[in-house]
């Protein structure tokens, strides 16, 4: 649908110029250039990032992706934790008067959240938590210690931070990432939200698992290595062809194993028919 037409016919006047511009640092430079841009499509608003890397001297490799979803996942995650964080706020102003309406919250909850005292014992634990981890809480109030359910490589910074926050130390960091540990070892990747309570050495913390996150985050990292080492420097033989199966690129090490630049040759009778 799109073949032969100017960038400025399919795409709305501001992403095409942020296109152009990226099209010509790529054919300046021969870096890869990467953009994120909105496109209004079926009246939804689409999030698309774009990585283009010059192939030719006339000629720049595209690979567009539809990140809607992730867009829409980080939102779902800061708006949770400002929702949280409202809470929060809210619950410390005077945590005695709203007893009863805390632990309602707090038990009905829609993430895993903890009561921790000041010796690192769990003092409460809501429904969220179980599913998280897979012990009853029976098995958690006061039987476990906080640290228990962390990953050993992971304990000596969650207690540092433990007892850090409640000395006063205001670079102790409000919310950290860490990894637990469920009954059957599995390992969840989770973002901890900390807050003190009035009580003395009590303090909630707020869990948000995002083991998808961070497998979504290295399948990107993944992926954008191997199309960098594709695209910057592929060992192999690497070509393009247009949709009359003209060729359009050849890398070096192509040219040299068929001893000519057959670039503006049908691929099949310039490469195939030898």
């Amino acid at each position: 649908v799109y073949l032969g037409k100017a960038i400025e016919t399919v795409l709305p006047p501001d992403t095409a110029r942020i296109f152009a511009h990226a099209m010509e640092k790529a054919f300046e430079t021969g870096k890869v250039q990467h953009l994120e841009y909105d496109l209004f499509i079926n009246s939804k608003v689409r999030h698309y990032e774009s990585r283009m890397v010059r192939s030719s001297s006339d000629e720049v490799i595209i690979l567009v992706r539809n990140v809607t979803r992730e867009h829409e996942n980080q939102r779902k995650i800061r708006r949770y934790q400002r929702e949280l964080e409202e809470k929060i706020a809210a619950r410390n102003a005077d945590l005695s008067a709203a007893e009863r309406l805390y632990r309602d919250i707090f038990n009905h909850s829609g993430s895993p959240a903890l009561i921790i005292e000041h010796d690192l014992t769990i003092s409460m634990a809501n429904p969220k938590f179980e599913e998280l981890t897979g012990y009853s809480r029976q098995e958690i109030i006061s039987a476990r210690k906080w640290p228990d359910f962390v990953h050993p490589d992971d304990r000596d910074m969650v207690i540092r931070y433990h007892f850090a926050r409640r000395s006063g130390n205001s670079q102790t960091p409000p919310e950290y990432e860490c990894r637990l540990q469920d009954r059957n070892r599995n390992l969840k990747n989770v973002l901890i939200k900390v807050g003190l309570l009035s009580h003395p050495g009590q303090s909630i913390a707020a869990i948000t698992d995002v083991t998808w996150l961070k497998k979504t985050e290295k399948q990107l990292r993944d992926r954008e290595t191997l199309y960098s080492a594709i695209l910057e420097g592929y060992e192999g033989f690497l070509y393009t062809i247009d949709q009359g199966y003209v060729i359009r690129f050849m890398n070096e090490n192509l040219i040299r194993d068929t001893g000519a630049n057959v670039t503006g040759q049908v691929c099949y009778e310039a490469l195939y028919q030898k």
